[in-house]
């Protein structure tokens, strides 16, 4: 065989190898919310400003924009008799508020999850997810039971249909599943990781899953708890920060006293709704980072690097798991 026949081969091997890689790449598009220390949005970012990374390898970033377009909103409402009647009243207050400085356009839906059950649907419209919060808020002791929280939240999922951009989850409650758990401890924290599945057909796993799939970010409201440094959970943890931050949202904690206890101000409720405009505003508002992915991203966790200047006054929210390449 002679030299330049092998080389031939060898260059033509080479070509084809790439272009299955090329074939089995494909363009992803990133919501990505750049946010202060106080929660504040922050503009005027470029591509320069940040890196996208997977397998410590740099992806190309296809495109660059600032997304302010109309956004798909479920809220998912917890309604358990668990709660403190005032932090079931704050969540009627926060959703009424949500409602009423909506942006023209964006569209919302309703489902709750283990007390009264209502389930409102985008194609229903706004004014019957209020209708439905107002009947919520009389609190009054219904038979017919919302399901389990993991479960609701996959039923929420499918409510999206073909996802669009800035589809969000707006999720209320004091916890996902029951509080018996297994924990580690991270710089001093007892983080619970592994919750139970309370009687839940769907498994913690199967619903991140679900949310990378679907391109669905969630953001919470979590009453109850302590207030923890975030850098202590991880996108993988099974709690609602671990599937906020893998999801690219994030919660505003609300805590109520070590012993359960509530107590519902005008103060409290001021503040709260301050921090969810906040919250929505981050829904609302975010670039659109298009990288060149390739096969496989769905089995592996992106990172996200700010410029070293960006990165001393604020932090990037970004989705870890994208779903399938392709999906």
């Amino acid at each position: 065989m002679s030299f330049s026949f092998l080389f031939f081969l060898v260059l033509t091997s080479s070509f084809f190898i790439s272009a299955e890689a090329e074939n089995n790449s494909c363009s992803v598009s990133l919501p990505v919310a750049l946010v202060d220390h106080k929660g504040n949005l922050l503009g005027g970012a470029t591509a320069k400003d940040l890196t996208v990374e997977l397998r410590k390898q740099t992806l190309p970033i296809e495109s660059f924009t600032y997304d302010t377009g109309a956004r798909r909103i479920l809220f998912i409402a917890d309604t358990g008799r668990h709660l403190p009647a005032e932090v079931r009243k704050m969540e009627y207050a926060l959703m009424t508020h949500v409602l009423n400085t909506a942006r023209t356009g964006d569209t919302f839906a309703l489902l709750t999850a283990r007390g009264a059950l209502r389930q409102v649907r985008f194609e229903d419209g706004k004014d019957a997810v209020s209708k439905a919060v107002q009947e919520l808020s009389s609190d009054a002791k219904e038979e017919k039971k919302a399901g389990a929280m993991l479960d609701t939240i996959a039923e929420g999922l499918d409510w999206f249909g073909a996802p669009k951009p800035g589809d969000a989850i707006l999720l209320m409650s004091d916890q996902l599943v029951p509080y018996d758990t297994t924990s580690q401890f991270r710089g001093g924290y007892a983080v619970d990781v592994r919750p139970l599945n309370e009687n839940s057909k769907t498994t913690f796993k199967r619903l991140a899953q679900l949310v990378a799939a679907h391109r669905t970010r969630v953001f919470g409201v979590q009453f109850g708890g302590v207030l923890l440094d975030p850098a202590t959970y991880q996108p993988g943890d099974e709690n609602l920060l671990g599937l906020a931050i893998g999801s690219g949202g994030y919660v505003v904690v609300d805590a109520m006293t070590p012993f359960g206890g509530y107590q519902l101000t005008s103060a409290r409720i001021d503040d709260l709704q301050k921090k969810v405009y906040q919250l929505t505003g981050a829904i609302a508002e975010f670039y659109s980072v298009t990288v060149k992915a390739p096969a496989g991203t769905e089995k592996q966790q992106l990172k996200m690097e700010l410029a070293s200047d960006l990165r001393k006054s604020a932090y990037a929210l970004y989705p870890r798991w994208v779903g399938a390449c392709g999906q």
